[in-house]
Formats: structure tokens, sequence, C-alpha cells
């Protein structure tokens, strides 16, 4: 109900019309270009087999990489547009101005990942079902991931509250996706270990777009915890674990270390905060292992 009324209050504030507007034909132009790679991807075959399958395919890696750049560019400008409307903070709760003028532009951060992880899904897969789905992943985390940053520095705290969870959120079903994929694959530890450390630092990165905290130490932060969990890529590649599985896994340390990062930075890590995280971690862990364990 009260979501309802902070809805229905929106639709007097016109720039938020328009974010939201810009924001959907940022998705609707990404999800139309991903379809054709996509389209492109599954057409690729021969004798039965994708061509795309194989490491030396290089138009592939090209669209994909065209695709991304094209969805991080339209997510940072459809936010740049808005910018105006954003209410500066007050003195007293004012970061200093460099800092200040760094929060959202990680927005490309969340397209740009998806669309990698959807058409890197369509070449594992290479099936329509998968296709689809991808696009779907695409547009919402396109649009919501846009929403999301923009209301991060809104003038109501609620709603900054509300930007802020869900961020969290997309955040994480990103990171299901792409590290699912890049996992799957099975690469050498010399480049899976790196594109999973790449891919979490962006991710960890822009997850504190809206914290209240220098950006050297946001960064600092980012580079421990994904060092940390590029790590597990190296033991995981020697898993016998299907690749939603390792996904999930990996996911679960990103869980852990993306929980305890925002908590320090809010300074609300407490002994209490801590035995949760680890708590939660570690049943999804035994859940995991044990699926592993009875699938064999």
């Amino acid at each position: 109900m009260e979501l309802a009324q902070r809805l229905h209050r929106l639709s007097d504030r016109p720039a938020d019309r328009a974010l939201y507007r810009w924001a959907a034909g940022a998705g609707l132009v990404v999800t139309l270009a991903y379809a054709g790679l996509a389209a492109a991807t599954l057409r690729d075959t021969v004798d039965g087999v994708p061509v795309s399958a194989g490491d030396a395919a290089w138009p592939f890696w090209l669209g994909t990489a065209a695709v991304a750049l094209l969805a991080g560019a339209l997510a940072q400008i459809a936010l740049q547009l808005a910018r105006p409307r954003l209410v500066p903070p007050t003195p007293a709760d004012a970061l200093p101005s460099v800092e200040d003028q760094r929060r959202g532009q990680l927005a490309w951060v969340l397209p740009a990942l998806s669309a990698v992880a959807a058409v890197l899904l369509v070449r594992l897969a290479h099936t329509p079902l998968a296709a689809a789905a991808g696009g779907l992943a695409v547009l919402l985390a396109t649009v919501a991931g846009i929403v999301a940053h923009y209301h991060l520095r809104d003038e109501t705290p609620a709603w900054r509250a509300t930007a802020a969870a869900g961020l969290t959120v997309i955040t994480h079903g990103v990171a299901l996706l792409l590290l699912t994929a890049i996992y799957t694959n099975k690469w050498r530890g010399l480049v899976s270990a790196p594109a999973i450390t790449l891919a979490t630092l962006l991710l960890l990165l822009q997850l504190t777009d809206g914290a209240a905290a220098a950006w050297l130490r946001r960064l600092l932060y980012a580079i421990t915890g994904s060092l940390l969990i590029g790590q597990l890529t190296w033991p995981l590649n020697a898993w016998p674990a299907p690749g939603w599985t390792g996904g999930a896994l990996l996911l679960v340390a990103f869980y852990l270390i993306a929980g305890l990062t925002l908590q320090q930075l809010r300074a609300a890590l407490t002994p209490r905060v801590l035995v949760e995280h680890l708590s939660v971690a570690g049943l999804a862990f035994l859940i995991i292992a044990a699926s592993v364990a009875l699938g064999r």
C-alpha cells in the first residue's frame, strides 16, 4: 500500500516520468540489438554444431562487445539526461564534490554485463528459449538498473533506500547469470579467474554507488572482494558440478562479500550482522554441495 502511494506521487514529477521513458527506450534498443546477435548465433551452425562455440569465433566476440558497449552507453546517457533534476545533498551530508560527481557513473555496469551474460548463455544452450530468457534479462537489467541508479540520489530518503535495495537484488541476479555463464564454459583458470575477478570487481563497485563513502575506499573494498572470489575459480574448475550449480556457489561467495562490504561502508557491520551473513552463506553452500553429491 505504501509503495503504491509512492508510485502515485511520482506521477506528479515530470522529470521522473521522462527518465522512465528514457530508461524504457534504452532497454528496448539494447534488447533489439541483443536479439539480432542472438538470432545470428542460433543460425551460426555447421552440420548442427554451433560455430560460435569455437574459441576462434571472433565475429561472435566482437558482436558481444558491441552490444555490451551499446547497453552501457545508453544507460549512462539516460542517467546524464536526468541529472539536472537531481537535488544535491545538503551541506551537512554532502560528500566532497568529486565524490558526489562520481555517483551514478557506474550505471553502465548492469546493462553491459547482463548483455554479455545473456549472449554467453545463448552460445552455450543454443536454443530459442535461452535467447528469449536472455532478452528478458537484458531488458529488466537495463531498465531497472537505470531507474535504481537514478533514485540513489533522490531527495526522498525512502526512495533512496528502495533504490539501494532494488539495486542489490538486480546486481545479484546479473551476477548469477554472468558467473554461471563463465563457469559453464570451463575455461582454463588463466582465463576464467581474471574474467570472474573483473566481473565481480565491476559488480561490487557499482553496488556501492549510493554509499556515502570515498571513491578510493569503495575501490579498495571491491578489488579485495573480487580477488577473493576470483581465487575460487581454480578449485571450482576441478569440481564436477553442473554450470548452474557452480554459478550458484560463486553467487554465494559474492553475496557474502557484497553484504559485508555494504554493511562496513554503512558503519553497520556488527558481530550479529557478521554471524547472519556467514550463517546464510554457510547454509546455502551446504545445500549446493549436497545437491552435487546426491546428483552423482
